[in-house]
Parts: C-alpha cells; structure tokens; sequence
C-alpha cells in the first residue's frame, strides 16, 4: 500500500499505521480510528493464560494463529504487535480470505484469530481483548497518508481533510 504512494501510483492511502511508512516534509499523516484488538481463541480450547476479562500478549505464545493476507494490514499489525513483545507467533500455513472466514477457521479449531474488536461477528462465543505489556489494551490504529503535491487538488483535498476529518470522525464516535 505505502509502496504505491511512494511509487506515486495512489495519491492517498487508508490502513493501519505502518512504521515502515516513509515519513518526511513530503508526507502528510493524519490518524483517523482506533480500536482494540481481540484474540479468539481455536475451538473450544481451554484459553491460555486468562486474566480476568482479558489476555496478554505472552500468553498467546503457545498459539498456532490463522491469519489473512496482508493486503489490508492486518496481518503486518498482528506480527509488529508479537515482535515488540518479543514473541515469536506460530502460523498456519494456509491463510483466510476474509476476517469471517478467519472466525470460521477459529471456530473450527484451525487455529486462534486476532481482529480488531468492530470486525467480531456476533456469534463468535468467546473472545478476549489483548493487553500488552503494561496492563493497557492492544489498539490497531487507522491513518491516511499522501504524498505532498504540486496539483493544487490534491493538496486542497488534503487542507480540507486535515480541517475536517476530526469532526467528522467525534460524529462518529470514533476518535
């Protein structure tokens, strides 16, 4: 995603926050969500680890995870979350297609899931959110980036969205 922005193949892109993004005078950022991220545990698999009502990145080291591909981010973000930890995920070798199919496979007992809280389906019976080290929740954070223009469209949208994207988003009861 961030290589098609540097490759100046897209003007803008939407995911989650990427340290590898290239930063600098020539790139806007602007964080637009944030959300917990939950763990769901394989089956019925007694679950690791529990404290309470939540679980530590630690204690998800015993787990196989199924993943998706890293098109949307989601993968890059679950393995930078064990890395900092220094914790080293096992992977299924095959990989979901969507967050429902993910669900699906840990429900079958495939493997665990991490998805960020808004994308549990309703019917996934037992889920955790994750707390990091600190004893703080586990967030996947969303941003918008560009490249800086010459095309005073793009820079005009990129004003418009720096000004108004805060509103837009306490009106969602995002921010």
């Amino acid at each position: 995603m961030y290589l098609s922005l540097e490759n100046g193949q897209l003007e803008f892109v939407i995911g989650p926050v990427d340290e590898r993004a290239p930063k600098g005078p020539d790139r806007g950022h602007l964080l637009l969500y944030s959300e917990p991220l939950v763990f769901i545990p394989k089956g019925d698999t007694p679950i690791p680890g529990l404290k309470s009502r939540t679980i530590s990145v630690r204690a998800l080291a015993a787990e196989t995870f199924v993943m998706v591909p890293d098109a949307c981010g989601l993968a890059r973000v679950t393995r930078s979350l064990f890395k900092r930890h220094k914790v080293v995920p096992k992977e299924y070798s095959g990989e979901a297609l969507s967050y429902s199919v993910l669900q699906e496979w840990a429900a079958l007992g495939i493997g665990a899931a991490i998805l960020p809280q808004s994308k549990i389906a309703s019917n996934v019976a037992r889920s955790l959110p994750i707390e990091d080290k600190g004893g703080g929740p586990v967030t996947i954070f969303y941003q918008t980036s560009w490249r800086r223009s010459e095309v005073p469209e793009i820079e005009r949208f990129a004003e418009d969205l720096v000004r108004q994207a805060p509103a837009l988003l306490a009106g969602l009861h995002c921010a």
